[in-house]
């Protein structure tokens, strides 16, 4: 391998790692449940016998939106935290925006699951689904 390639390589890693320090577990956490929620949602539409090429396509397509949602969210706390390095603008804490829609994303996928599930036939303890729905409404703004 040249030096050229191996400066790339190291250079991208680097910054991957230095990424993924802050972000990585969510990031892995936010992939994972929405990749549940895709195959719930296909193993759903098997057991109702409606599985459709057409809205397979178009939650897929959701599912990335949700992805580059999460990235704009990630993109924003850096943009924050390198607007406060410069002395722009001042925080005490660092931006939360990207964890934020992490965990709402996460916590929607969650919901989508058990409804998958249940929509399979699976029972599931009502506790679980009420914990999701009023964890839901607060981040919403529309619980107590």
């Amino acid at each position: 391998m040249n030096d050229r390639l191996k400066l790339l390589v190291s250079g991208i890693l680097g910054t991957i790692c230095t990424f993924a320090a802050g972000y990585g577990a969510l990031i892995l956490l936010t992939c994972g449940f929405v990749t549940l929620d895709l195959i719930s949602g296909i193993i759903k539409a098997k057991a109702n016998q409606n599985l459709s090429s057409r809205t397979g396509y178009q939650g897929f397509w959701r599912k990335i939106a949700l992805l580059f949602t999460l990235v704009f969210g990630i993109a924003v706390d850096l943009l924050v935290g390198y607007l406060a390095g410069l002395g722009l603008i001042t925080m005490a804490v660092s931006s939360p925006i990207g964890h934020i829609v992490g965990v709402y994303i996460i916590i929607n996928e969650c919901i989508s699951i058990c409804e998958n599930l249940t929509a399979c036939g699976v029972r599931l303890p009502r506790m679980l689904t009420d914990i999701l729905a009023d964890v839901n409404d607060k981040l919403e703004g529309e619980g107590p």
